[in-house]
């Protein structure tokens, strides 16, 4: 009778402790090229969870062109169809940085579920300006992409040159060693300036690179920095360029790095191991700069707080050093987490001193109510100045006209919502009150 008891407690206990698990579904793109990452990062998380009795699975799902539905055409539609409608169908959001102020309304305020200890590793470098909206830190980088300059060593090293820490130097080096090589074929520098997103990510850093300072902030677009750089730009393109190059995208900017042509400007690629690279130079020595792209991973607001508590579970596991060590030794991509390039181990792998003294900037996504029109009208503006032969005068006069129309229309929508929010209050007062 009491063997029976105690096989009836136990099966009953069993169920109970199944009841008690928590299953998180996340979402993200397998287009961007993490989504193996992604899925790894799940397992590895499962495997700790069940060591530490978490009683919470992972599971992510990978949008593709293959399995999304006829009326999604892309992965941030996807987002636009779920979030604004508060879904509780997904708890962990994998979403583009520039897009955390156009999402940041439908994600958990981290500082609510993460431990303190997380934000402390993070805050000294770039995570603040991809990751608070509001006030409030919504998200974890989970990948970062950062410009780098490639270069061909052995031209370099044939005539006695170093890799450039200036436009200027970059220019003249370029200059020498073409008309020593004398290769028709040989591209001197490719500048990656397409008419698209990553053109907008070369402009935006290349004028980033003119500030004074390191620590300077952004040039303003009628300052002399910005003509200074407008008029580097129109050097480097006429001089060690053209513009059939300037033009060219990613994918030629990839090819540059297989048929070692002299300068590249290209996204930093893990696996090309075989390939030199610095920092973007400068208008001054120890000022450059990047643009970033890449991840974050955030908790969606409208999951029951259950899920929520587990999904930042998951997040700190993401975001621990030892998990942060370990994706970047074994993907050599860049991580956000700064004392990651102080350690030995992971030294011996990847370019320390590069990562560790890079200088990042996000794009103005948080500044603008509608970042795309916005990039689409800024880049044109550039071109119209670069390739239609407009004076420097008058382009800078033109970006800067969109860059302030930009900020009133943020300004104007700021400023209505919060009239609408003392309006509603004042209503309210009145109706408690009398």
């Amino acid at each position: 009778m009491i063997i029976r008891n105690i096989f009836i407690l136990t099966f009953l206990l069993s169920f109970a402790y199944i009841g008690n698990a928590i299953d998180i579904l996340g979402i993200a793109s397998s287009e961007n090229g993490a989504g193996l990452l992604y899925n790894k990062l799940a397992g590895e998380f499962n495997e700790y969870a069940k060591k530490k009795e978490l009683d919470i699975t992972v599971t992510v799902n990978l949008l593709s062109k293959e399995n999304s539905t006829v009326e999604v055409t892309d992965y941030e539609s996807t987002l636009d169809s779920l979030l604004p409608k508060k879904s509780e169908k997904y708890d962990i959001i994998f979403y583009d940085n520039i897009f955390t102020s156009k999402y940041g309304q439908h994600f958990v305020n981290l500082k609510e579920v993460v431990s303190d200890e997380y934000f402390k590793l993070y805050e000294k470098g770039i995570a603040p300006q991809s990751c608070v909206y509001d006030n409030k830190w919504v998200a974890f980088p989970v990948s970062i992409d950062l410009s780098v300059l490639y270069y061909n060593k052995d031209l370099l090293d044939k005539y006695h040159k170093s890799p450039p820490k200036t436009w200027n130097e970059l220019r003249e080096t370029t200059q020498y060693i073409m008309s020593k090589e004398n290769n028709k074929d040989l591209v001197g520098y490719n500048g990656l300036f397409p008419d698209n997103e990553i053109g907008t990510c070369s402009l935006y850093e290349f004028f980033y690179t003119f500030r004074d300072k390191p620590e300077s902030s952004y040039p303003s677009f009628d300052s002399k920095e910005a003509k200074d750089a407008f008029n580097m730009l129109i050097k480097l393109k006429e001089e060690v360029a053209s513009d059939d190059i300037f033009k060219q995208d990613i994918y030629f900017a990839i090819d540059s790095l297989d048929k070692n042509n002299l300068f590249t400007k290209s996204w930093y690629v893990p696996s090309m191991t075989n390939s030199s690279f610095t920092l973007i130079p400068g208008n001054k020595e120890g000022v450059t700069g990047s643009t970033i792209g890449g991840f974050n991973v955030a908790i969606n607001k409208y999951v029951k707080s259950d899920n929520q508590k587990a999904a930042a579970k998951f997040i700190e596991f993401l975001a621990s050093k030892d998990i942060q060590k370990e994706i970047v030794m074994e993907n050599k991509v860049f991580s956000a987490l700064p004392s990651i390039y102080d350690d030995a181990d992971v030294c011996n792998i990847v370019e320390c001193e590069v990562f560790k003294n890079v200088q990042l900037i996000t794009r103005p996504s948080s500044k603008y109510n509608d970042y795309s029109t916005f990039s689409q009208k800024f880049r044109k503006a550039v071109y119209d100045g670069l390739y239609e032969d407009k004076s420097v005068e008058e382009t800078l006069k033109n970006i800067k006209n969109i860059v302030d129309d930009f900020a009133s229309s943020y300004l104007k929508k700021s400023y209505y919502g919060l009239i609408t929010y003392f309006i509603i209050y004042f209503i309210y007062y009145l109706y408690i009150n009398f």
